[in-house]
């Protein structure tokens, strides 16, 4: 399985969730965030600025886009025959109205059309789904990864931060 976006806030709960169910997980995401990656249980970090483009990652029965953006097709390149590639969101794709839905709602009209199976994952929380996580969180095989704790003077530069996927997994406003 590859995780794209694997050192960020959604990436580094998608890591853990894929080892503790079994997977062998790649993640991609810069040096920078590597051994974070690894320690979230990864097995390889691919960075993609050394190696930008997707068909020379590897093949995947499974990728889980959480970050970065790039069109369906260029994504599928890293794609066993009949591998399953979901998109999560992005922050840097689709247009002023529909922005990350954008190519959330393109995979699910091109996966009929395709040989591998295209779909997107939207949040709907429910109580059994939370007390599995909160059960995870327990017993120590799920944990938020929180980068830095800043007061709400700080809130900016952390918001910068956050816009600029310098953080490795999550950031906290405090509002004390």
């Amino acid at each position: 399985m590859l995780i794209i976006g694997a050192g960020g806030g959604v990436g580094s709960f998608m890591v853990q969730l894929a080892v503790a169910a079994g997977a062998r997980v790649a993640g991609v995401a810069s040096a920078g965030k590597a051994a974070f990656v690894r320690s979230l249980g990864a097995e390889r970090v691919i960075d993609y600025r050394a190696t930008p483009d997707p068909a020379d990652w590897g093949r995947f029965d499974v990728i889980i886009e959480a970050a970065d953006g790039r069109a369906l097709h260029v994504l599928r390149r890293a794609l066993t025959e009949r591998g399953t590639l979901a998109i999560v969101g992005a922050d840097k794709s689709g247009g002023p109205l529909l922005r990350g839905t954008d190519r959330q709602l393109r995979a699910i009209l091109l996966n009929p059309w395709v040989k591998h199976r295209l779909t997107a994952v939207m949040q709907r929380e429910n109580s059994d789904d939370l007390a599995t996580l909160l059960d995870m969180v327990d017993r120590g095989t799920l944990r938020a990864a929180i980068d830095e704790v800043a007061p709400l003077s700080g809130a900016f530069p952390l918001i910068d931060r956050l816009a600029q996927q310098q953080t490795r997994g999550k950031a906290v406003i405090e509002l004390v």
